[in-house]
């Protein structure tokens, strides 16, 4: 547990600045690039009459990584499957997990400032009783 001091209060605060920022960019990147992929392969279909499809195997293909390839018949079944989907689904899941991620150490900073919040006000509370 973090001892309440000014500069640790400010240490915070800034720690939940820079989480905050990237949650939202990160958020905007798992909405935008699905958002992207698809539209990009709506107007494709509108301009030429087909569905380019882009699965996650193809993805990592283009990326430049090598297809994931295992001995174990099952995993490789469930491997087969997951690089089946939609490149797009699979960004958008992958993004979310990000932002999960990040919101969780989030959240612990906000319960930590409005710790740190209810000391002020108690302490506030002390030096009134005090002066009464």
């Amino acid at each position: 547990m973090t001892k309440w001091t000014p500069r640790n209060r400010e240490r915070i605060e800034d720690e939940n600045r820079v989480l905050g920022t990237l949650l939202v960019w990160t958020g905007i990147a798992t909405v935008g690039v699905p958002s992207f992929m698809v539209g990009s392969q709506i107007l494709t279909w509108l301009r030429d009459g087909y569905w380019p499809k882009l699965s996650t195997g193809d993805l990592v293909v283009q990326s430049g990584l090598t297809y994931p390839i295992t001995d174990w018949v099952g995993v490789q079944k469930l491997i087969d499957w997951i690089m089946s989907w939609p490149a797009s689904l699979m960004i958008f899941l992958s993004l979310g997990f990000v932002v999960y991620l990040i919101s969780i150490p989030t959240s612990l900073r906000q319960a930590e400032m409005m710790r740190f919040h209810n000391h002020d006000l108690h302490s506030m509370k002390n030096e009134e009783d005090k002066l009464d």
